[in-house]
Parts: structure tokens; C-alpha cells; sequence
């Protein structure tokens, strides 16, 4: 090879170690180039973070601040007027207590076990005075009593001794309401004793009605016997009935009281399903806000981050104070949550000690007590959830009965005087009450006929399969004893379907009042006493006619029955404003969807509803 060759060779690798370290050197710069960018932009992101998290910072601080200082402005403007209030309460409560010393005016005190006794048992005793005008005047006495004994329970502070006297005083109204029960049973004994005196001359039968602004009497004795008269209307109280044909014929008698009253309701387990807080509980003043982006530094952090020595003496020597005050900082931070924290454990400590010295001295938790720590709110609950499971139980928590009540008896008519020329003769009543008439004869008769109303098997011809079978079945000529009926089913269900057609279900009918407000279809429901609830049963083909504010039913069933309306149908509200009225009230208005209601709030005392509400039918 020439030397020539060579030297083009030679300056060929040397052109190509230079392009290549030209390339090399290319992308060291770009590499380079783009760390600084990647650096760059992770430095200004995290700048970006933390100007982001010093702002947040600060607007939290801000709004503590903010917080805090309407909080401790609120708390300033409410505390005394809450201190106002509880004093005028409790003013209000030594007046109430003041003026039942100083009445004397012979009503017994309900909240003295002694006096209400002796009450109740002289009127318990009492067989002279039975006539309805004396139990009426007592009822009224009766009812503020009990109205007196629900204002002393509701204003018993939630710290006073007297708290253990409520299951006493509940017990008492329970007591005022159960005799109150039986002296009106009495009353209509004694009122109808004197049927025949009293008896309408055009019906040859009695009427009688009775009332006062808490309760309405109609009493109808069946005298004549008529079977023309298969009914009665008292038009006062818009209260009528229609009898079947073997009542028309029957010593019987129709009892209809209207009670403005409701002392059922409340012995419901389901009317306790909401739970009242007895006060209102307003939001703590926060703490001030301890600035989370200033992190407090450890020992480790020291090892870890040493102080870079190059740096000049005046500022390591800064540095080393800021961390010396973080750490200060975080320890006074560490110790009052330390000293929080076993303030807390000491409260709840106390808190124990006082429960287990309240369930024994000797230390030792007995089971009652245990029970008694189980919720009392879960148990309700359930038994709540149990009597729901039946869907024609009443939920009051929905519903609520309007007033008047109507309790429908029937009853046998109580023997009355015979006069034999001068001579009045009386068959001598020892029970003094009146004595329920049975009906229908066979209890089975009320089950059937509900039964079969209930069944949506219908034939053509519009009766019951069952109904069909019996019609081609029974014979009328066939005499059937009562062995043969009790010990065959298919001649006792035969038996049962031709009673029916005999002793059907009465009809009776109601005129709600026009004071009353009612929206829609009000439900109708039967107090069950062994229950103590209100229950849809015991009536059928119930109907509510909008135009005349009238309802009927059909039943075989006594007792006591509510009209029940929708507790929401006026929710939700329409609106509410406030206009000053004077220096010192206000008119508050609240607009609903069927009422416009108009309340006067006063400075020096309570609010009182205007009493021109305007209806708005809609």
C-alpha cells in the first residue's frame, strides 16, 4: 500500500472518530438540555404546589378565623338569651306551682299521689250522682287534669330530682283515662233507665243527645220494636245507622260517643317512633389552625438534611434557630393534644365510675343493670318493626287521627220501670253498667262475612262460588241441631252462609265536621285494645263522599274508630316571609299548600297565632 493510501485512511478513521464524538457530544448536550428542562419543570411544579398549598393555607386560616370569630359572636348574642330563657321557665314553672297551691277551689293537685286518690276512688264510688250532666262537668275536670299533668311532665328540666316522678304521673293520666271511661258507661246506664219516660211518641222509640266542648252523646234505644224502622239519623251531630232485620226486632240499644279528645293514640308504641332532642346542641368555636405546611422537623430530618457547612455563619447560624423554634413549636403542638387526650381519658374514667356506682356499690354489674345499659332506642325499634310487619297496622308516624273519635257500642236495653196504677216497679241492676249485646249469634258469622268479602273470586251472577254451592246445597226444610252443625264442617259453613243472609252487617254513617280540615280520602281504623294500636279491620265497603263530607261503613265490629289524615299533606311548605308590625313584633307568615298561617312574634313575650287563617282550597 502507497504511503498516499495510507494517509487517506488515516484521515478517514480520523474523520469518523470525529463525526462520532461530534454525535456523541450532540447528545450529551440534548440529554443534558433536557434534565435541565425536566429539572426546570419539576421546580417550578413544586413551586407551584406550595404557593398553591400557602394559599389554601391561608384561605383555611382565613376562613377559621372568620369562623371563629362569628362563632364567639354568636355564642355572645345567644348565651344570655338562653340563660333568659331558662330563668323565665323556670319562673314560669314556680307560677304554675304557686298558683295550684293558691287555688283552692276543691280540684285535687294530679301531681300529689294522695289527692288524686282520693279523687278517683270517692268518684269510683261514687253510685248517686251517675247522670250524664254530672259526668260531663267531671269530664271537663277530668281532661285538665290530665292537660294540667302533661304541662308539669313536659316542663321538667332535664336535671331535676323530679324526672324519676314522670312513670308516676304517665301512670295517673292512664288511671284518669280508664275512669273516666267507666263513669261514662255509668252515665248511659243511668240514661237509659229512663228510656221508657223519655221515648219519642212519633217513633215510639228513644233519642237522646248530649254535649259540651269535649264530648257528644247519642244514645238510641230500640222501644217499639218496629221492623219498619230499620234506622235513625241524628241530624245534629250527622251521625245515622241502618239495622239489619233481626236487630229491628231485638231489645237493643245504639251508643255513639264523639270524643274531642285522644287518649288512645298516645299508649301507642308506634306514636314514640320519633325521639325529641330535649336541646339543641350548637358547634364548638374551632381551635385556631396550626399551619400544616410548616412540618416540624426530627432528629432524623437533622441527620438526614445537615446544615450545608459552606454556607456563611450568619446563615447557618439563622437556620439553626428557625429549626430550633419548629421543634419547640411541634413539641407544644404534642403536648396539649398529650394533655387533650387525658383530659378526655379522665372525663370518660369519671363517667364509668359514676355508672358503676349508680348499678352497685360492690363493684359488681348485675344483669339487670346490663340490660338496662342495652339500647333502649334498638328495642323500640324492633317492636316498631314487628308491629309494622302487618300492613294494616297504623304507622302514626304517617298518619294521625282528627278529632272527634267516634266510639259505636250496641248494647242491651236496660230493664225499665213498670207502672201498675200507683205503683212504679223497677227490676233491681247490680251492675250499674251497661251490658254489650251480642251480635252477631255466632262470632264465626263476622269472620265469614269479612272473609268473603276479601275474595276476588266472583261468579257471574255476582255472589261468592261459595255463596252458589251453599244455595244449591241447603235445603230450608232440613232441621239442623247443634250436634250436627258443630261436628260437621261442610253443614256448619252451610249453616254460616244462610245465617248470613239473616243477621247481616250493620251500616253506619258520619258527617265529618266542617271545622275539620280533611285533603283527601281519610283512612278509617279500628283501636285494637289488646295491641294498643289502630288497625284497618273490622269494617268493610268503606266510602268518603268529598260533596257532603260524609262516610259510611259496614261492620259487625264495636269499638272505638278514627278518621286519620295525611301528617305531611300540607308539606312541602310554599313559603314563609317576615314584615315588622310594631318597634318591637313582627308577623310571620307561612304559606302552605292549602293554608296561609300567620303567626305575631312579640320582644317582651311569646308568639301567638293570628286566628283569621285563611283557607286556600286548591
Amino acid at each position: 500500500m502507497s504511503t498516499a493510501q495510507k494517509s487517506a485512511s488515516t484521515n478517514n478513521k480520523t474523520a469518523k472518530a470525529k463525526k462520532k464524538r461530534e454525535e456523541e457530544e450532540r447528545k450529551r448536550r440534548e440529554e443534558e438540555e433536557a434534565r435541565q428542562r425536566a429539572e426546570l419543570a419539576e421546580k417550578e411544579r413544586i413551586e407551584t404546589e406550595k404557593r398553591l398549598a400557602e394559599e389554601k393555607a391561608i384561605l383555611a386560616k382565613e376562613i377559621n378565623e372568620l369562623r371563629r370569630r362569628e362563632l364567639a359572636e354568636f355564642y355572645e348574642f345567644i348565651q344570655p338569651r338562653q340563660d333568659e330563657a331558662n330563668i323565665g321557665r323556670y319562673k314560669q314553672r314556680e307560677e304554675f306551682k304557686w298558683k295550684r297551691v293558691m287555688q283552692c277551689d276543691g280540684t285535687p293537685d294530679p301531681t300529689s299521689l294522695l289527692e288524686i286518690n282520693t279523687f278517683m276512688t270517692l268518684w269510683n264510688d261514687e253510685h248517686q250522682r251517675t247522670n250524664l250532666e254530672y259526668t260531663m262537668k267531671q269530664t271537663n275536670l277530668v281532661l285538665s287534669l290530665i292537660k294540667e299533668l302533661n304541662t308539669v311532665i313536659h316542663s321538667i328540666p332535664k336535671d331535676s330530682s323530679e324526672l324519676d316522678s314522670i312513670p308516676t304521673y304517665k301512670n295517673t293520666i292512664y288511671e284518669l283515662e280508664d275512669l273516666l271511661r267507666h263513669k261514662w258507661s255509668q252515665a248511659a246506664h243511668d240514661t237509659m233507665l229512663k228510656a221508657t219516660d223519655l221515648q219519642d211518641f212519633e217513633t215510639s222509640n228513644f233519642q237522646y243527645i248530649a254535649e259540651n266542648e269535649n264530648v257528644s252523646v247519642c244514645v238510641w234505644a230500640n222501644l217499639s220494636h218496629n221492623p219498619r224502622i230499620k234506622g235513625y239519623t241524628f241530624e245534629q251531630n250527622g251521625f245515622g245507622f241502618d239495622l239489619p232485620k233481626p236487630l229491628t226486632l231485638a231489645h237493643i240499644a245504639i251508643l255513639g260517643l264523639f270524643l274531642k279528645y285522644d287518649y288512645y293514640s298516645e299508649r301507642s308504641l308506634l306514636a314514640k317512633c320519633r325521639i325529641r332532642s330535649v336541646e339543641y346542641t350548637y358547634d364548638p368555636i374551632p381551635e385556631p389552625l396550626v399551619d400544616e405546611t410548616a412540618k416540624p422537623t426530627t432528629d432524623e430530618d437533622d441527620d438526614k438534611e445537615p446544615i450545608d457547612p459552606t454556607l456563611p455563619p450568619e446563615i447557618r447560624k439563622l437556620m439553626e434557630q428557625a429549626r430550633r423554634r419548629e421543634k419547640e413549636a411541634a413539641a407544644a403542638v404534642a403536648a396539649a393534644a398529650a394533655a387533650e387526650a387525658q383530659a378526655l381519658q379522665d372525663a370518660l374514667a369519671e363517667q364509668t365510675a359514676k355508672e358503676n356506682a349508680d348499678e352497685g356499690q360492690d363493684g359488681n354489674i348485675s344483669p339487670t343493670a346490663l340490660n338496662r345499659k342495652k339500647s333502649i332506642r334498638d328495642v323500640t325499634a324492633d317492636l316498631i318493626l314487628e308491629e309494622l310487619a302487618d300492613e294494616s297496622v297504623i304507622d302514626l308516624r304517617s298518619h294521625w287521627p282528627i278529632l272527634p273519635l267516634l266510639e259505636i257500642n250496641l248494647y242491651h236495653i236496660p230493664p225499665q220501670p213498670k207502672k201498675v196504677q200507683d205503683w212504679t216497679i223497677m227490676q233491681v241492676d247490680d251492675s250499674n253498667v251497661l251490658v254489650p249485646y251480642p251480635y252477631p249469634s255466632d262470632p264465626m258469622l263476622a269472620k265469614r262475612f269479612y272473609e268473603e268479602y276479601t275474595s276476588v273470586n266472583k261468579t257471574e251472577s255476582g255472589k261468592t262460588k261459595a255463596e252458589e254451592k251453599t244455595d244449591e246445597a241447603m235445603d230450608p226444610s232440613i232441621t239442623l241441631d247443634a250436634t250436627m252443625i258443630a261436628n260437621n264442617p261442610e253443614i256448619r259453613k252451610m249453616f254460616l252462609a244462610n245465617a248470613l243472609k239473616q243477621e247481616s252487617a250493620l251500616v253506619f254513617r258520619y258527617k265529618i265536621p266542617s271545622d275539620v280540615f280533611v285533603t283527601e280520602k281519610p283512612l278509617l281504623a279500628r283501636w285494637i285494645k289488646d295491641r294498643n294500636h289502630w288497625k284497618q279491620e273490622g269494617y268493610v265497603d268503606y266510602e268518603y263522599t268529598p260533596d257532603t263530607r260524609m262516610i259510611s261503613f259496614k261492620t259487625y265490629d264495636f269499638g272505638t274508630f278514627a278518621l286519620l289524615n295525611d301528617r305531611h299533606s300540607h308539606m312541602p311548605f310554599q313559603s314563609w316571609r317576615m314584615r315588622p308590625k310594631a318597634p318591637d313584633s313582627v308577623l310571620f307568615t307561612l304559606n302552605t299548600q292549602s293554608f296561609e298561617i300567620i303567626f305575631e312574634i312579640r320582644v317582651s313575650s311569646h308568639c301567638s297565632l293570628i286566628v283569621d287563617i285563611e283557607i286556600l282550597f286548591i
